[in-house]
């Protein structure tokens, strides 16, 4: 599968045409939210959160992965959990990534 960055994406003109648009949630992270932490170590603990990928073992569900099989292009942003998830749907399809869809940062900077 590959995985294209949104600024190397070629433009073409097409039609307009109506659509639909999907938006999925990653699944789980692979880091424990469970932790108990202080105050100092909540910011090392939300880079390592980013940086994560997704717990071993799940899978997307099956009507997400029909409904992905439709779409004209997917997106996902730059997160791992992120780039993952769109991976797991996207079945051998390329993936467009764009970091305009990563949530805001936590914590703020």
């Amino acid at each position: 599968m590959s995985v294209q960055p949104a600024s190397e994406r070629p433009v073409t003109a097409r039609e307009p045409k109506a659509g639909v648009i999907i938006l999925a949630r990653h699944g789980k992270p692979a880091v424990d939210r469970t932790v108990r932490i202080d105050w100092r170590e909540y910011e090392a603990w939300w880079a390592n959160y980013d940086l994560s990928g997704l717990e071993d073992g799940q899978c997307p569900p099956e009507a997400l992965v029909r409904q992905v099989a439709q779409a004209d292009i997917i997106y996902a942003s730059t997160l791992p959990r992120a780039i993952e998830t769109a991976r797991s749907v996207a079945r051998g399809r390329p993936v467009t990534l764009d970091p305009m869809f990563v949530e805001a940062p936590l914590p703020p900077r």
